[in-house]
């Protein structure tokens, strides 16, 4: 069993490797569904940090829970004000996968952080490079499938910032 301090540190040195593979460790162990995100909720703030990746999360599913195309969710991230930031933005795919929870299902995030999780799609950053016209998305209903839509089509949004 290893002391809060070692944990931290591996956290660190974890990260430090994947930015030196230029994320492939990220994609492996997000892929494999390790377990590495150490999240601190602000229920006040209605914010996650996830402490490992160094992102932050907005907490309630963005839009009241309303579905947007992908245009209006990457416009939505850009005007977001919350917590006292304003550099929110729409997560890229690997992101988005980073809180997946695979111990839980429909949806598969844990309730306790993401409480009003849709089980249904959310929107990626990420357009599809055969056609500009679609977006991956990643969907919490089964097992966080990854997948691709059209732009048109309406999903969630769950905004998120990189930590400065």
């Amino acid at each position: 069993m290893t002391g809060k301090g070692e944990k931290r540190e591996t956290g660190k040195n974890l990260k430090a490797l994947g930015k030196a593979l230029g994320g492939m460790l990220f994609l492996m162990l997000v892929l494999q569904g390790v377990a590495l995100a150490e999240f601190k909720v602000d229920e006040e703030k209605g914010i996650v940090t996830d402490t490992a990746t160094g992102l932050m999360w907005q907490r309630q599913t963005g839009n009241n829970g309303e579905a947007l195309t992908w245009d209006e969710a990457v416009a939505y991230c850009k005007k977001l004000d919350l917590a006292g930031f304003d550099d929110w933005r729409l997560p890229h795919s690997l992101e988005l996968q980073s809180i997946v929870h695979h111990q839980s299902y429909n949806p598969v995030v844990d309730p306790r952080i993401f409480p009003d999780t849709a089980s249904s799609g959310y929107w990626s950053a990420t357009t599809y490079d055969a056609n500009p016209g679609y977006a991956w998305r990643i969907d919490f209903y089964y097992v966080g499938y990854v997948n691709i839509s059209n732009k048109a089509n309406h999903y969630y949004v769950r905004a998120v910032r990189t930590l400065r």
